[in-house]
């Protein structure tokens, strides 16, 4: 999926993330850019910058916030193992446009494709709070999600099996015992790329 990536100017680091045991949705309970969220949050709240990771509009378009291996701003207690998906509007007194609940389908699939053992729930269900709102379409979102991933459900070619399955003793790539494979959660770009190096 498309993914649009603002140019943000960040307070400060917020660190990164210990763990991915949530996806927590959200509404915006208002109307507005990533960029304007991202501005009353850094400018406002006194935060980094915009506390989710993404944030999916009307129109359906969605926008990264902070990057998903950040520490999102989003759930207090629970911000440094969970992925932060907010979407524009305020669902205690409107419905969600049917764009804005095909691409969160699509971006749900797309996470619980990297994070198959995460489990997506309201923020309401963790924090006192009425978000994501009374009319939030919680089960349109995330029932019968396929997966959908980089790798997801994906057999290795005869001749990468070696080396796939060289790369899962490693640590590098996820084995799920059926033959099929994805990055680990932990392993960044730069180790991925470095332990290559090293191996050439």
């Amino acid at each position: 999926m498309n993914i649009i990536r603002p140019d943000y100017v960040w307070a400060y680091q917020p660190g990164r993330r210990t763990a991915t045991d949530y996806i927590i949705l959200h509404h915006a309970a208002s109307d507005g850019s990533a960029e304007d969220i991202h501005a009353y949050h850094r400018d406002v709240k006194g935060w980094a910058g915009i506390a989710y990771h993404y944030y999916i509009r009307r129109d359906g378009s969605v926008y990264q916030g902070r990057e998903e291996n950040w520490n999102g701003g989003h759930t207090e207690g629970y911000n440094s193992r969970s992925i932060g998906v907010c979407f524009e509007g305020n669902f205690e007194t409107e419905r969600m446009t049917d764009a804005q609940i095909l691409a969160g389908r699509e971006l749900l699939s797309a996470l619980k494709g990297r994070y198959p053992d995460a489990q997506i729930v309201r923020h309401g269900e963790l924090n006192r709070t009425a978000c994501p709102g009374k009319n939030f379409p919680f089960a349109a979102l995330t029932e019968n999600l396929p997966a959908v991933g980089e790798n997801a459900g994906e057999q290795p070619s005869d001749w990468a099996r070696e080396s796939v399955e060289r790369w899962i003793e490693l640590g590098i790539l996820r084995g799920d015992g059926s033959g099929s494979y994805g990055l680990q959660e932990t392993v960044t770009l730069e180790r991925m790329v470095t332990l290559v190096e090293r191996r050439i």
